[in-house]
């Protein structure tokens, strides 16, 4: 989004100084201070500067016309500052939320009372703000699923992309290790290792494949009991399976991984967007995931498959269709699927919806 829209907007971006479940900082930034990250400005707090008055001090002692709130349900960056802006008047001005997905049925399905407590407790909050929708069907969601919630204060405006970068070169794709021979193909997950993801759903696809597969997973393990239910399938997997965990990816790192693949599979419970799936494409890598997902029709795209969870012998068989191309066949198909990336993710009036998701809030403000 700072990049597609610096040109008029300006962003002051408040973050972790860490990845999730990491003990230290990141390396070579300044912590609880403002520094140029690219097209915004950023600032990395640390675990003990996240309080609701540290969080508040930052809010009022930054000049700003606006408030984005990315999340929902985000105990740290959503809740507090929205308490700090009721308790502490930390901020004036209108705020924006958007709940990326958190509204889908299969993401209010996990923790599903915690997630009811919290809406009845802390719903005044909310009341008054705009939201962002990346989608017809999750405005619906968010009308259907909170009650005070009027239409008029849904905006629909799609998740931005990252810029999409060059198209990998052959030969930087074989010395990845992605040029993989007919009947084997190197697969990978990179996402992070939670309930709503579905590694299990892939692991249990991955047992009915007959092709031989490098199957490669990336991400945090948030959920210790989660990851423990996966490690269970991993041990049944059969020997054409071939599994790794490879641990976290820095997001600069994140194309290039891709880049090194045949596939990427995300059987997610649902998704307001992926940007991942996104990042994986833009590369030529193409995409299997389920249905519960803006991207939808990817076959005809030439991009991949979105199949129905219900089908778990469908995400086998599609992955051994592809393991059977030849390493020409696959080729094409990867340069059919940068093709569409292309078109698709510099699309201008996602863009524009976005730019005036910000400037409508204001202008209605002035009125």
């Amino acid at each position: 989004m700072a990049d597609s829209l610096h040109e008029s907007v300006e962003f002051w971006i408040v973050t972790r100084d860490r990845d999730q479940d990491e003990p230290e900082s990141y390396p070579s930034i300044l912590a609880n201070a403002w520094q140029r990250v690219g097209n915004a400005q950023v600032y990395y707090t640390t675990p003990e500067k996240c309080t609701i008055k540290d969080m508040a001090k930052v809010v009022s002692s930054t000049p700003h016309d606006l408030v984005y709130l990315n999340s929902f349900f985000d105990p740290i960056f959503t809740l507090k500052p929205l308490l700090g802006r009721l308790l502490l008047r930390s901020t004036d001005k209108p705020v924006v939320l958007a709940p990326r997905g958190e509204f889908s049925k299969g993401a209010l399905d996990i923790k599903k009372l915690k997630k009811k407590v919290y809406k009845f407790i802390f719903s005044r909050l909310y009341r008054g703000l705009k939201f962002q929708a990346s989608s017809e069907y999750e405005r619906e969601d968010f009308l259907n699923k909170l009650s005070w919630l009027k239409r008029g204060d849904v905006s629909i405006a799609i998740d931005l992309p990252s810029p999409i970068g060059g198209k990998p070169t052959r030969a930087s794709v074989v010395a990845d290790g992605r040029e993989s021979e007919a009947g084997s193909l190197r697969v990978v997950f990179l996402s992070r290792i939670a309930r709503i993801k579905n590694l299990s759903y892939a692991l249990t696809a991955l047992m009915n494949v007959k092709a031989d597969i490098v199957f490669d997973v990336y991400g945090p393990r948030e959920d210790p009991e989660y990851w423990a239910e996966c490690e269970a399938i991993i041990a049944r997997l059969p020997s054409n399976i071939k599994f790794s965990y490879c641990g976290n990816v820095l997001p600069g790192d994140v194309k290039s991984t891709f880049a090194a693949y045949d596939l990427f599979i995300l059987p997610t419970q649902g998704e307001n967007y992926g940007h991942v799936i996104a990042e994986s494409i833009s590369v030529g890598t193409p995409v299997l995931i389920s249905d519960q997902t803006p991207w939808r029709n990817l076959e005809e795209e030439s991009l991949g498959w979105d199949l129905p969870l219900e089908k778990p012998q469908a995400f086998s068989d599609k992955i051994d269709q592809l393991a059977l191309m030849g390493s020409d066949e696959r080729n094409h198909f990867c340069g059919l699927v940068y093709e569409k990336a292309v078109e698709k993710l510099t699309d201008q009036v996602a863009i524009d919806a976005n730019k005036e998701l910000f400037f409508s809030v204001l202008k209605s403000k002035e009125l």
